[in-house]
């Protein structure tokens, strides 16, 4: 290396006699000795000396690294790493602590820094390394997920494992924070009446949820004979913070589905109740009322439409006869007879078909269309059938 005089300006911080000038810093790219005492800055100038290693403090998804400042520094570049060290990303920063997002389970997060001098960086710090902490769902209630009358059954478990955190010695007693924990299991359908949070949840004791070990949670759930949806439901875990001895809230991974029975119906009213007679359809002004269980009509049932239409077109006898029931009763049905009752009631008051004539009983099946409920996802047929008796 060719040096230069030892007279001209130098960097700040001799580590020799501990001369320094202020800024600006005059010809420093080329300084090599002290201004000063002539000593060899390359020896002993402290101003790049490496920062004391960061310290980590990992939360949920992330690490958080604390980190010194050198004063006498321009400015201080953390390199860091999401990936355990294989790649590193550089950028200035003189803000403590930074915070390294890790997006992929397990992966250790990594940052070192140093300090820049007139655009010139010193050596990095030690690495300092942490993996976030997580929770980790596992249990019968999590493989494959778990059905509504699986939870009406009860039994199912709900296990919660966590990495680089241990649980509080309290959790599972009687107290806040096991209730805390408990009203951390969230549905995505809160408002379902009979569902998840308003049947599981609010039933759920300390006694159910059992810590296991310093890392484990083991909830058990208890039968709900009440429990009923009208569609499926997600449930999420966010573990609070004041159960977990690193005190950061964790978002538990995965999240579990509980699949809704299918929808059912009912079919009720004066055609229904004791059967009904051909006669009774010439007069017309019988009622087929239809009744779901475990879904709801959607809004529009029972206006001129689509959906009406097809739910007309599925009440249909298995008999066909010229002036039986396909042709003149359920082919001259019409919008204004269809009337949805409630979210869960539609009644159907037929009109009087002076035409209907037939040679036989016959049997008319109600096929719900899946467009017309909210949930079900396929046709629903309802019970039981309609006995049309021949005569009078």
């Amino acid at each position: 290396m060719t040096l230069v005089s030892p007279y001209v300006e130098t960097y700040p911080n001799c580590g020799a006699c501990g001369w320094k000038i202020s800024a600006p810093y005059p010809n420093r790219e080329s300084d090599h000795f002290c201004d000063s005492c002539g000593a060899d800055l390359a020896a002993y100038w402290t101003g790049l000396t490496p920062p004391p290693t960061p310290v980590a403090t990992p939360s949920d998804d992330q690490v958080s690294f604390a980190f010194t400042v050198n004063s006498e520094a321009d400015s201080t570049q953390s390199s860091v790493s999401d990936d355990g060290g294989a790649t590193w990303s550089d950028f200035a920063t003189d803000t403590s602590p930074t915070v390294v997002d890790v997006t992929q389970a397990g992966v250790i997060a990594m940052i070192r820094v140093r300090s820049v001098i007139g655009g010139v960086a010193g050596a990095y710090s030690e690495a300092a390394s942490g993996v976030p902490i997580s929770g980790v769902l596992t249990g019968t209630a999590i493989a494959g997920g778990v059905t509504e009358a699986e939870i009406v059954a009860g039994g199912d478990t709900i296990i919660i494992t966590l990495t680089n955190d241990e649980w509080v010695a309290t959790v599972g007693g009687d107290n806040a924070i096991t209730e805390a924990l408990i009203a951390g299991l969230v549905s995505n359908h809160p408002e379902y009446a009979n569902g998840w949070t308003d049947v599981v949840v609010a039933n759920m004791v300390h006694g159910d949820v059992v810590r296991t070990s310093d890392t484990v949670v083991t909830i058990t759930l208890a039968a709900e004979a009440t429990y009923a949806v009208p569609g499926d439901e997600t449930i999420t875990l966010t573990i609070p913070a004041t159960a977990l001895d690193s005190g950061g809230a964790v978002v538990a991974t995965p999240s579990f589905p509980i699949t809704a029975a299918a929808g059912t119906a009912a079919v009720t009213g004066t055609a229904v109740a004791g059967g009904v007679l051909e006669s009774e359809i010439v007069t017309g002004g019988e009622t087929i009322i239809l009744t779901l269980t475990g879904d709801i009509w959607v809004a529009t049932v029972g206006a001129d439409n689509a959906i009406t239409t097809a739910l007309i077109a599925g009440i249909t006898a298995a008999e066909v006869e010229a002036t039986g029931w396909n042709a003149e009763v359920r082919d001259n049905m019409t919008h204004a007879e269809v009337v949805r009752t409630s979210d869960t009631v539609v009644t159907i008051t037929t009109a009087a078909e002076a035409a209907y004539a037939i040679t036989a009983d016959e049997n008319v099946t109600v096929t719900i269309p899946a467009t017309a409920v909210t949930y079900t996802d396929v046709a629903i047929v309802a019970a039981p059938a309609i006995v049309v008796t021949e005569g009078s």
